[in-house]
């Protein structure tokens, strides 16, 4: 991508749902490179762009823009995934973060928001992409299910199983590493204790990031969701 057009000939549309660095990661299968070098492509054309971390908060109107040119999507579409822009009072250490020894990950790990997932949200998926809820460290639970989120691919302990397809492919739903099913990871509800308890803590989270009212409830719910885990 040294030699990146100023437009590229494929860009999928964003999810309303999805993370930044979810969107871009499809834009990079559709052009069948990584994202790694799709960013060097898009700051050779564009100068330093989205080199802030993690790129999913705090977008700045520069990378807004230079985004929407490259990608050839609306600025309003990309604004729409910044998670600052989505939940106004989260707080950024409340993100799921990868390790830093990913650093010369070729998904650029460490430049982006870390996720779980629900495994009956990716058989549903006709596209794969990562729910931005899902990179919240203070949900463990799917709002959708109500079943635990998977921080990893249950077989081989990959921490960023999810696999991109290039357009107009079949949806994958196989760990990237090892080939296993993911939307075949089900959880075994009937052995977590306090299950009840524990999704009310996430429902209630889930409310506070929405309607800073009820920031002080949440205030209060850490200790008890240590002990819930």
């Amino acid at each position: 991508m040294a030699l990146a057009p100023a437009r590229l000939p494929f860009a999928p549309q964003p999810i309303s749902t999805e993370l930044l660095s979810s969107w871009l990661l499809r834009v990079a299968a559709a052009n069948f490179v990584e994202l790694s070098e799709l960013l060097q492509g898009l700051q050779c054309r564009y100068g330093q762009v989205l080199t802030s971390a993690p790129m999913d908060y705090d977008l700045p109107a520069a990378d807004v823009q230079a985004l929407s040119q490259f990608c050839r999507i609306a600025p309003k579409r990309i604004r729409a995934l910044d998670l600052r822009l989505r939940v106004p009072h989260l707080n950024p250490a409340l993100l799921l973060r990868f390790p830093d020894h990913f650093l010369m990950c070729p998904r650029c790990s460490v430049s982006r928001v870390r996720y779980a997932f629900c495994p009956l949200c990716i058989a549903s998926q006709p596209v794969i992409h990562v729910h931005w809820e899902w990179s919240l460290a203070c949900l463990i639970r799917c709002g959708l299910h109500r079943i635990p989120l998977l921080e990893c691919c249950p077989d081989c302990g990959e921490p960023d199983p999810l696999t991109f397809s290039a357009l107009d492919l079949p949806a994958s739903r196989l760990c990237r590493s090892c080939g296993s099913d993911l939307a075949a990871s089900t959880v075994c509800l009937d052995r977590i204790q306090d299950k009840g308890n524990i999704q009310a803590v996430g429902d209630v989270y889930r409310a506070a990031l929405r309607f800073p009212l009820i920031r002080i409830v949440v205030a209060l719910i850490p200790k008890r969701l240590s002990r819930l885990r």
